[in-house]
């Protein structure tokens, strides 16, 4: 054996076959045979067939060196590259050797303090086995293999490796990041982060101490658990990674994993979600959330997003700006839609049926409610802060948006309400205020109490309706007081709740007497110009044509039907009454 081997700035390339493996120098081939040098023994004969061969103490590299020094080398295998390399150890006869290095690995990091035993090199199987430190700057990185997300920090940690015939056989590795910065769109991951792989057995992955961050979505604070574990394969890519155990707060998801062919699939399996536990995971300014959300099992694929499967919103809650909201349902996914089916909703205390639809790709929801014997006080109350309309509700409806924009929203249902009342107003109370300030009739009604009609109750309220363009619109609103019963048709607001309605209000005979008298008391029919105005302030128009026709037919008395008779002939009262009748609409009784 060599006693010394020393090497100062070496220069070597090594090359690859098709498979990457490299191409090392071995032993003579039959088609190609090593000269034999003068002097040199004869090689041994080539046994016939059927005859064992010579043995011999090795067919391939015969050298031993006792010391080894490697300074400043420098080797190519296709793409990699090894730079600055320091090795120093021994090699024995039969192809075993001990050494330890320092490397570099330009763009992919540095190995140091680095221990190699290595066996077979006469072979055609050489093995190794390396363990040491690394370190590596993830941002050179993400330059080398073209990632398209930005990630930085200084990655350092210890490994393991064997290597056999070219192959890797075992690995394992404990990585620390403690300042990793990743940032994909609006997803951002900074902070201290950990990890350990053993190929074969298993890996984790630890960002409890990292700030994870979805803009508008999601914000996990440092200190919130959050690890990822699972078994891993024997070989060093994607395929190994079949299986992971999501821990996220005090949740336990499952997960099988399809990661090494596309699309890719994350299957959530099983299990049951507490989302009370991840109200510290969203921002600030949403509202807190809470119940359970149980997973029978859920196919997700990854761009494009898809996901089939079955779970289920158990007293799912959360807070609009007025009150707390509560869904409960079987929702199914299909593909790229959500559906959640025969589900109901808890608003202000009164349960609402509903199915609903979500699209993945569009952002478009469609949903139809049912709802029998609800507060509808309470319901506005929760909903908008304001309940001006109360009353026992029945309804039904389908709704549908393609986004979230309240002018996008359109629909169609019915609303029926017995008994309820309007907050500060009477639509009765209005019509009658304005008759009894006619010129001719004020007298005539002084000392009448009209009190009873200042009642804000109706005994119902009922309408078929048409929501589009950010209003409520309808062409056959009935509202029915003791005593009056209004026709109207027109629309309301959603947003500003501003009115625009016409129709016409018949009044009960015993109204109409109020006014006319017992004598000429009938049903009358009253057109209404418009009501405008707000929910919370309406107003009641009448026209100057229906205004002077009224403060006529209800100014009436003997004296002026005597003049007409008197003028225009017998009988001419009658029929200016009959006019008037028709002006109205209403009907002599």
């Amino acid at each position: 054996p060599l006693r010394a081997l020393e090497v100062e700035s070496p220069r070597v390339r090594v090359p690859l076959d098709r498979s990457g493996r490299p191409i090392l120098p071995g032993p003579a081939t039959e088609s190609a045979p090593a000269a034999a040098k003068p002097g040199a023994p004869a090689e041994p004969a080539v046994p016939e067939k059927g005859q064992p061969a010579e043995k011999r103490p090795t067919d391939g590299l015969a050298l031993a060196v006792d010391r080894i020094a490697i300074h400043d080398a420098r080797v190519e295998a296709g793409p990699w590259l090894i730079e600055n390399g320091d090795v120093s150890g021994r090699l024995s006869l039969d192809g075993t050797g001990t050494f330890r290095f320092d490397i570099d690995l330009p763009g992919l990091g540095e190995l140091r303090n680095g221990e190699a035993r290595v066996s077979g090199l006469a072979g055609e199987s050489p093995e190794i086995a390396a363990e040491g430190e690394f370190r590596a700057d993830l941002a050179a990185l993400r330059s080398r293999f073209g990632v398209a997300q930005e990630i930085s920090g200084g990655a350092r940690g210890e490994f393991e490796v064997e290597v056999a015939g070219g192959r890797l056989r075992a690995a394992k590795a404990n990585v620390d990041v403690p300042d990793l910065l990743v940032r994909a769109q609006d997803l951002v991951v900074s902070g201290p982060a950990r990890g350990h792989a053993v190929l074969g057995e298993s890996y984790s992955f630890d960002l409890s101490d990292t700030r994870v961050e979805k803009t508008g979505v999601f914000a996990k604070p440092k200190r919130t658990p959050l690890s990822v574990t699972g078994a891993l394969g024997d070989e060093p890519n994607l395929s190994s990674v079949r299986e992971a155990l999501v821990k996220i707060g005090s949740n336990v998801i499952p997960l099988g994993l399809e990661l090494a062919k596309r699309p890719r699939h994350i299957l959530v399996r099983r299990s049951a979600i507490d989302l009370a536990s991840l109200r510290e995971l969203l921002p600030p300014d949403r509202p807190p959330l809470s119940g359970r959300f149980h997973v029978e099992s859920l196919d997700v694929q990854l761009d494009p997003l898809r996901i089939t499967g079955n779970a289920a919103l158990d007293s799912v809650e959360t807070t609009l700006e007025h009150g707390p909201i509560r869904v409960s349902g079987p929702l199914r996914a299909l593909g790229t839609k959500l559906v959640l089916e025969n589900g109901s909703a808890v608003v202000g205390d009164q349960t609402i049926a509903i199915d609903a639809t979500y699209d993945l790709e569009s952002g478009a929801m469609a949903a139809s409610y049912d709802t029998a014997n609800s507060q509808l006080g309470a319901l506005l109350a929760a909903l908008s802060g304001r309940s001006e309309v109360d009353g026992t509700l029945t309804s039904n409806g389908q709704l549908s948006a393609p986004s979230a924009d309240v002018a996008a929203l359109a629909g169609t249902g019915r609303v029926d309400i017995r008994p309820g009342r309007i907050a500060g107003f009477s639509l009765a109370k209005s019509v009658l205020g304005t008759l009894t300030a006619l010129p001719g009739i004020a007298a005539d009604s002084s000392g009448r109490d009209l009190s009873r009609y200042d009642d804000e109750r109706f005994e119902q309220l009922s309408a078929d309706y048409r929501i589009a363009d950010g209003r409520v619109s309808t062409e056959n609103l009935e509202l029915v007081y003791q005593n009056a019963k209004a026709f109207l048709r027109g629309s309301v607001g959603i947003g500003d709740r501003s009115l625009d309605l016409s129709g016409r209000i018949v009044l009960s005979r015993e109204a109409d007497a109020e006014i006319a008298g017992e004598k000429r008391a009938k049903e009358r029919v009253i057109p209404i110009s418009r009501i405008t105005g707000t929910l919370d302030a309406p107003r009641v128009e009448l026209d100057q044509k229906t205004l002077a026709a009224l403060a006529l037919a209800y100014g009436q008395n003997e004296k002026v039907r005597e003049k007409i008779d008197k003028t225009l002939g017998p009988g001419a009262s009658e029929a200016v009454e009959g006019l008037l009748g028709n002006i109205l609409g209403g009907k002599k009784k």
